[in-house]
């Protein structure tokens, strides 16, 4: 028995070296599977630069275009690299800033084997390893560090303490796990302030088990605490985080629900491609949908496409995801991400489960992103963790019951990683 352990550790060892050996790889070639990773990277190291220069001038026109200092992200992380910058080179930095993917992976892991528990750790392994290391997003931000990656990473860890908190019968261990839990989203708000968002679900969920109790009032408490300087910072500061970098936006285009609806929707079932047994959701889709229920799901996706004015550049300038450019290539037109969004809201009220859970999560996602573009980076890998994590959804049936749903997972992702490797020469061959 103990070999047998021994064997599968090694297995999983294995293939986490494996994984972050791919990263150097990339790291070695300048890989830039996102196609602007390195651009964005240059852009704010000069901003961080700036920092080591004159910090005062650098804080008080942060985020101001006329400045050179515009930017959406949070000026916490260029600090810390620009104080980082004092001892070590950037060649080191970004070397060790490879460090995030590894870390992702091996907590992406512990979550899976806390929630999984019946389900071969070798399987589990491959899951996170293929899901983080073949990640358009984590490779690029992990060879040309963004604050982003980090503050997925945290929101990771936080993750992994909400797991802990559902896993624990103990009420002071469910308390600290609550805490933890609140204190690693917290850290990751303030290096990306987007994940702030999840703290509605994790404190809805939290309220939910200990009612008003003084564990949750003091819950409450340390989350209004840790968000003092957050609130601060948005109100005085944050105007940029809501519009789109380097053009004008109207907050009522910044805010058009029905475009964070449609796109963000559809990248959810893009997300859902790898995942999906079509056997299992064409049942569930046989059984669920109805003459009733599908008149609604028209009638719904009419009115909100009815308010639909994303823009479509042909460089991907703006994002959109998969389908928006899908679409827009080969029809010239929205055709084909209407549909996605229409099949979208079907697979959705079939697959998943009818509870406030999914619906939170869902209305959190659509939060995530208030600012006027919609990249895919940003719902990259969050969506499928979330999947796995979070979301009520019987991953049993779809991907762990047999190896042809593995080797599907799998092959997708990587045809996803060259999609993105060499979308450039789609562009230029468009």
């Amino acid at each position: 028995m103990k070999n047998s352990e021994q064997l599968v550790n090694r297995f999983i060892n294995l293939f986490f070296l494996i994984g972050y050996l791919t990263i150097f790889i990339g790291f070695f070639y300048n890989e830039d599977s996102l196609g602007g990773a390195k651009g964005d990277y240059l852009y704010h190291l000069n901003i961080s630069n700036n920092f080591s220069l004159n910090f005062l001038e650098t804080w008080k026109g942060y985020g101001h275009g006329e400045t050179g200092l515009q930017t959406r992200n949070s000026p916490i992380f260029w600090i810390i690299i620009s104080i980082l910058n004092k001892f070590l080179s950037h060649d080191f930095i970004r070397i060790l800033n490879t460090s995030v993917s590894l870390l992702i992976c091996i907590f992406f892991f512990k979550c899976l084997c806390l929630k999984f528990k019946k389900i071969d750790k070798r399987i589990l392994a491959i899951i996170s390893c293929s899901l983080i290391f073949l990640s358009p997003t984590v490779r690029s931000l992990s060879i040309w560090p963004y604050s982003l990656i980090w503050g997925f990473f945290l929101f990771i860890l936080s993750i992994y303490n909400f797991l802990l908190f559902k896993e624990t019968q103990l009420i002071k261990k469910k308390v600290f796990n609550s805490f933890y839990c609140i204190f690693f989203l917290a850290l990751s708000s303030y290096i990306y302030p987007s994940f702030a968002v999840f703290s509605i679900y994790f404190l809805i969920y939290f309220f939910k088990f200990f009612k008003f109790s003084k564990s949750f009032i003091i819950t409450i408490f340390i989350n209004l605490i840790l968000a003092i300087p957050a609130i601060y910072f948005i109100i005085f500061k944050g105007f940029y985080f809501f519009g789109a970098q380097g053009i004008t936006i109207s907050k009522t285009a910044s805010f058009n629900l029905s475009n964070k609806f449609i796109i963000i929707s559809s990248l959810i079932l893009y997300f859902l491609i790898p995942v999906l047994d079509l056997k299992e959701t064409y049942k569930k889709l046989k059984n669920k949908i109805n003459f009733k229920n599908s008149f609604l799901l028209i009638i719904i996706t009419f009115i909100i496409i009815s308010f639909f004015d994303y823009p479509f550049i042909t460089n991907g300038g703006f994002g959109g995801g998969f389908f928006h450019k899908f679409s827009n290539i080969i029809l010239g037109n929205n055709l084909i991400l209407y549909l996605s969004f229409y099949i979208f809201l079907n697979i959705y009220i079939s697959v998943f489960k009818n509870n406030l859970n999914n619906h939170l999560i869902y209305l959190t996602l659509i939060l995530f992103n208030l600012q006027f573009t919609i990249y895919n980076k940003y719902y990259d890998p969050l969506l499928l963790i979330l999947i796995f994590l979070i979301f009520d959804f019987n991953l049993v049936k779809h991907i762990f019951k047999n190896k042809p749903q593995i080797i599907k997972f799998v092959t997708i992702l990587i045809i996803y990683l060259f999609m993105g490797l060499f979308k450039n020469k789609i562009y230029e061959y468009i």
